[in-house]
């Protein structure tokens, strides 16, 4: 899942970095009907959006199997992030959706027909022929969240509402950003997630070489005029984000005490493991409807969270 997080000024009491959340902002990438799912690439395709997942992609516990259980036709929520170089999403979390009245993406446009009113995202075609409002700004090149009806006209996804998926940045001497180049003009001036980044005068944590459309980055830095001025700015590899494993908060459900699992925020939890840590509890306090913390490595499926520690009350 990826989120936008507004807050005020970082402050740090010696525990670490701080700061109070105005408002936070999340959903999902995709929100359709699998048509494709190919076992060997581990790859699916959702509302004509190519969905890669990896070992670090988080499956909801109703897809029982994991992997194995997605199949065509299914209804799919992705959460995860573009390439903007291929228009793949990597999907960071997979689960079912709920029958809905429509569907829903979010990506680059492409192929935009101002004529027949129809332009693409990834290899959806969509007609905008019955919007009302339609971004001023509207064109080749725009990251767009688009809704459509549930039912295709012709080879067409019909938009019911078109809204422009660029976050807003408010003026702050402290900026944070995670997420995919999604323009890229030189390796000091790029986007990420839609976002321009200012990094003339940013210290490049391992070079250079990887700032490339598409790359997964991390920046730092203040905003100013929509814009954030980059003062650090590192290439965030596939093998660093499984390294740092996944932590989970929520209210235990299902649990099973002969096989040790529970589910946390509709994740399967393994603590059978030897040598689990817990904090401000034991284990012999595990029970439903217990508010806990969960940190541990994702199986290699990405079924189940086999963690190494357990803090109750966070």
């Amino acid at each position: 899942m990826t989120a936008e997080v507004r807050a005020g000024k970082v402050s740090d009491d010696g525990s670490g970095p701080r700061a109070r959340a105005d408002g936070i902002t999340f959903g999902p990438a995709v929100v359709g009907p699998v048509s494709a799912v190919d076992g060997a690439a581990r790859s699916l395709v959702v509302l004509g959006q190519t969905v890669l997942v990896l070992d670090t992609t988080v499956l909801d516990s109703r897809l029982t199997g994991g992997f194995t259980g997605i199949t065509v036709g299914m209804l799919m929520e992705v959460h995860g992030t573009l390439d903007a170089s291929t228009g793949v999403v990597t999907a960071t979390r997979l689960e079912p959706a709920a029958a809905a009245s429509g569907f829903r993406l979010r990506g680059i446009v492409a192929g935009l027909d101002t004529a027949a009113k129809t332009f693409r995202i990834g290899g959806a075609l969509i007609s905008f022929a019955d919007v009302t409002v339609v971004p001023a700004d509207l064109a080749n090149g725009l990251l767009l969240r688009v809704r459509v009806q549930p039912a295709q006209v012709g080879s067409a996804w019909v938009a019911t509402r078109l809204g422009d998926a660029r976050p807003h940045v408010e003026d702050a001497d402290e900026a944070h950003l995670k997420g995919s180049i999604t323009a890229f003009t030189s390796t000091a001036a790029f986007s990420v997630n839609g976002i321009p980044v200012d990094a003339s005068a940013a210290v490049f944590s391992g070079g250079t070489a990887g700032i490339v459309l598409g790359a997964q980055v991390e920046v730092k830095g203040a905003s100013l005029n929509g814009t954030v001025i980059a003062t650090r700015v590192s290439v965030e590899t596939h093998e660093a984000r499984r390294a740092e494993g996944f932590e989970l908060h929520g209210t235990v459900s299902a649990l099973d005490t002969t096989a040790k699992t529970f589910v946390l925020r509709s994740v399967t939890v393994n603590y059978g493991a030897a040598g689990v840590e817990f904090s401000h509890g034991t284990v012999a306090q595990l029970a439903n409807g217990a508010q806990l913390e969960a940190q541990g490595v994702l199986s290699a499926d990405g079924s189940t969270l086999a963690v190494t520690r357990i803090s109750f009350g966070d």
